[in-house]
Parts: C-alpha cells; sequence; structure tokens
C-alpha cells in the first residue's frame, strides 16, 4: 500500500506538470496567433516581431489582472536652463517588448519626441524602459510635462485603461479589431526653467598693467551682472587674492611674480551667465642701477699732521641723488653733484665712510 501510494503520488505529479507546461505553450501560442487573428499582422509588416508584448494591456498594467496602470516616467534634472535638453525614462507594463513612446508638452497635446526604433515594422517604436529627449521651454516657469505610451487598447481579458486614454482619431481602423489605438498618458513630475543669467559685461579694469614683482596690488574690474564672478589671468606667473564681488565691480589684490613673461594677457570673469574678457599688460620691472661716488681727499692708510681734513667729490645715479653723508652726517650736495665738507681728525686711525 504504501508502494502504491507513493507511485500514485509521482504519477499525480507529473500529470500537473504537463497540464502546466500546455497552458503555457497555448499562452505563447494564443499571443502569436492573436497577431494574425487581430490584424496586427496587416499592418506591422516584415520585419516585425510577431508579439503583442509590449502592444495591448501588456505594455500598460503592472500584472495580468490588469486593473490599474503603472505607466510612469522620471526626468533627468528638477531644474533646467532656457532650451536646455531634458531626458526623460519612461517605465511600465509586465511584460518587454515594442510599442510607441511619445512625449508631450505640458498641454497634453503638442507633441515633443517620440521613440525611434523599428521594431514594429512602422518605425517609432520602443521597449521599456524607454528614453526620450527634448529641449526644455525657453520661457521661465514651472512646468508638467506628459509621457504617453501608444498601443492598441483591445485586449482578450478586457484590461482597464485609465483616465489618460486617449483615442488616436487618425488610426481607428473603423469596423476591425484594430479599432482602438491611442495613448495612455501620465503626466511627469513637475521641472522648473529657470530665468536665464545674463552674461557680464567689462567696461574698465584699473590699472590696466601691472609691473613684474607687484605684491597683492589693487585690481578694479567695473562692469555689469558680475555677481559670483571669478578671475583668471592667461598665461602664468600672476596669482589672484580673495576677491570682493558685486554685480558691478570685482576688486582684487594681484601679485606679478618677478620671473612672469612681460606683454598682452587676456584677463577673463566667469560667471553662471558666461565671461567676459579685457586686455591687460605685464610690465618689465626697472632696472636699478647703483649711483657711482668719486672722493678726493688722503689715501687710505695716510699720515697728516694737519687737525682738519676737506673731503670732497662727485656722485652720481641716473634717478637722481637722494642724499650724501660722511661718516653719517648729510653734506650739501651741488646740482652738478659736486660736494665738499671738513672733518675734524683726532689723534690715531679716522675711519671715513
Amino acid at each position: 500500500m504504501k508502494n502504491a501510494f507513493r507511485v500514485s503520488v509521482v504519477f499525480f505529479f507529473t500529470v500537473a506538470m504537463a497540464f502546466v507546461f500546455q497552458l503555457r505553450g497555448t499562452e505563447a501560442q494564443a499571443q502569436s496567433n492573436y497577431f494574425s487573428s487581430m490584424g496586427c499582422v496587416n499592418c506591422h509588416a516584415a520585419p516585425v516581431a510577431a508579439t503583442c508584448n509590449g502592444c495591448h494591456s501588456h505594455g500598460t498594467h503592472p500584472t495580468s489582472a490588469k486593473s490599474s496602470i503603472n505607466v510612469a516616467g522620471t526626468t533627468n534634472k528638477t531644474s533646467y536652463a532656457p532650451g536646455e535638453t531634458v531626458t526623460v525614462t519612461m517605465t511600465g507594463g509586465y511584460r518587454t517588448d515594442w510599442f510607441r513612446a511619445t512625449l508631450f508638452d505640458q498641454n497634453g497635446t503638442t507633441e515633443l519626441a517620440r521613440s525611434k526604433g523599428t521594431a514594429s515594422g512602422m518605425g517609432n517604436s520602443a521597449t521599456y524602459p524607454a528614453t526620450l529627449t527634448a529641449p526644455a521651454p525657453t520661457t521661465p516657469g514651472t512646468y508638467t510635462w506628459v509621457i504617453a505610451w501608444y498601443g492598441n487598447k483591445v485586449d482578450a481579458s478586457s484590461g482597464v485603461f485609465g483616465a489618460g486614454w486617449t483615442p488616436d482619431p487618425n488610426n481607428t481602423n473603423a469596423g476591425t479589431a484594430n479599432a482602438a489605438h491611442g495613448w495612455e498618458k501620465v503626466n511627469l513630475p513637475s521641472f522648473t526653467v529657470a530665468a536665464a543669467t545674463a552674461a557680464p559685461t567689462i567696461s574698465s579694469i584699473s590699472p590696466t598693467s601691472m609691473v613684474q614683482g607687484a605684491t597683492n596690488s589693487t585690481l578694479t574690474i567695473n562692469g555689469n551682472n558680475l555677481t559670483g564672478g571669478t578671475i583668471a589671468f592667461s598665461g602664468t606667473g600672476i596669482t589672484t587674492g580673495t576677491a570682493t564681488v558685486t554685480a558691478t565691480s570685482i576688486t582684487v589684490p594681484v601679485t606679478i611674480a618677478a620671473s612672469a613673461t612681460t606683454g598682452a594677457r587676456t584677463l577673463t570673469v566667469t560667471t553662471a551667465g558666461g565671461s567676459a574678457s579685457s586686455a591687460f599688460t605685464v610690465t618689465a620691472a626697472p632696472v636699478v642701477s647703483a649711483p657711482t661716488l668719486t672722493l678726493s681727499m688722503l689715501a687710505d692708510g695716510s699720515f697728516t699732521n694737519i687737525a682738519t681734513l676737506n673731503i670732497s667729490g662727485t656722485a652720481s645715479d641716473p634717478d637722481g641723488i637722494k642724499s650724501v653723508t660722511v661718516n653719517g652726517a648729510p653734506v650739501t650736495v651741488n646740482p652738478d653733484g659736486s660736494f665738499s665738507t671738513a672733518l675734524t681728525l683726532v689723534v690715531g686711525g679716522n675711519p671715513v665712510t
């Protein structure tokens, strides 16, 4: 009895598996038959994949119960600049194969983009997840675009379509099983379009040049739309400190390396709205020449019994003589650079500087 019972259980399980296999095989075959018997093949010509897995309610419902809609979409950002590319990703369905994806404006009537695949045999096909792109509006504001699955509403088990269903008036195929083409439309998350940031302008800079070796020299830039501006110089050897920035001016300390290449440079101010440039020049550091001094007096190491020594000479410098001193005491320098002074000597050595 125990052995017979075990045989019966195994036999029952084998029959059940065969029954399940038969059901699944019939379902797959039915889908292929539907494609022909329901007339899909009349429009969706070769090399189309003969399947309804993406079209009909397979592409709009989350399960085979087909009692709710799961078509959805997301945008890649929540805020865009005017005209910036908006990328939309669309998901849905409980089987994967071809359908048409369409992107509409906030009114749900003006088409902005549609899929471009060829699997449907008619062009414009897509599979989940589908990606569509379109430029953001040029007018600042908040927008709620619409994503749509396009296919055939007719379904063997009468799937429920949402309030977003919009029949296609140009593809009714009246009197046929394909008389229910249209869009299942769903709102995307809202996004904003920010007002365009005006480009900066430069009206003047002061000074327009700095010398090699300048350290923390103040540079002032005047203009408009400078808020948030950053400063850069072409070439190397120029660095900037912390800037004070307003909408109409930028004040910044600038340091020019002593080895910086001289000549024309470009100063550029960059903001969120763009950039503006102005000419700037690095000039060579002046050549400093040492002054010359000629003295007329006793030779070094000489001896004298005169208590007062007259010291005279001539001083010169290309940039002018600032002062002449003898042993720390200033002496008068004539316009021609000559000078003369008396030095009282003491017994012993008398250094003269």
